[in-house]
């Protein structure tokens, strides 16, 4: 594999790191949304205000913003963990091709044959 193509496979983990990315912005304002979502008074009426609806409701929509919150840090964690990855998968990449760059040829005789094969179609040249 060459270097473009772990540089580019590398990209494309990354580029779902960035999917997830605008998944964390997203969700990251449902909380804000929702802090915001106040109801009028007397919308529950005479007796839904006496049976307590609206502290019901108020308390629904706190335990739901503090679970939009920790959602949001489940999302954080995962693309943060999905850029390591590209990280550790483009330095590995590279290590190992450093690695098999520096082994000898399969035919180390015709290495140096002076046809230039090697240069015009380029096979096991480098990485």
């Amino acid at each position: 594999m060459t270097a473009n193509e772990y540089k580019a496979r590398a990209r494309m983990i990354r580029r779902s790191g960035d999917y997830i990315n605008d998944a964390v912005n997203s969700w990251s304002n449902a909380p804000l949304i929702l802090d915001g979502a106040a109801l009028p008074a007397n919308c529950f009426g005479i007796v839904g205000e006496e049976v307590g609806l609206r502290d019901e409701y108020e308390l629904w929509r706190a335990k739901t913003i503090v679970e939009f919150n920790d959602e949001t840090n489940v999302l954080i964690r995962n693309r943060e963990a999905v850029y390591a990855t590209a990280d550790r998968y483009e330095g590995a990449e590279r290590k190992a091709t450093q690695h098999v760059n520096g082994l000898p040829r399969h035919r180390p005789e015709i290495d140096n044959d002076g046809s230039d094969y090697e240069s015009r179609y380029g096979w096991a040249r480098d990485a």
